[in-house]
């Protein structure tokens, strides 16, 4: 399994995305396992995730060690993909706030539910 810093920072999954960060954690954890002998810069012994949680909507996902181009890649797509989940259900969300700005990625049911809208563009 993917090592957590002690102390880790925080870790806070929404429920919605915890499938998401499942699925991200279990590829990092193969390619440790698989891969650590071709990548120098990759090591399971300094590998660790110091923070997850959910900022401006999206899902953040720090580390610290030394980390490879896929990691980098595969935590980029995980982020960036959460911005398509609602963070409450796991459904398909887009990216929502509320009149003072606070932003979550929700479904059509939740959006309604807190009170956030989606902002137009132009």
């Amino acid at each position: 399994m993917v090592k957590r810093a002690k102390p880790v920072i925080s870790i806070y999954i929404p429920e919605g995305w915890k499938t998401l960060v499942k699925i991200l954690e279990d590829f990092l954890d193969w390619h440790l396992k698989e891969n650590s002998h071709i990548h120098i810069d990759v090591h399971k012994d300094n590998f660790e995730v110091i923070q997850i949680k959910e900022k401006f909507g999206g899902l953040r996902y720090y580390t610290n060690g030394a980390i490879c181009e896929e990691f980098m890649g595969a935590i980029a797509f995980a982020e960036n993909y959460s911005y398509h989940i609602c963070e409450k259900c796991g459904d398909a969300g887009k990216l929502s706030f509320t009149h003072t700005g606070w932003a979550k990625t929700l479904c059509d049911k939740h959006r309604a539910e807190l009170g956030y809208v989606i902002r137009e563009r132009g």
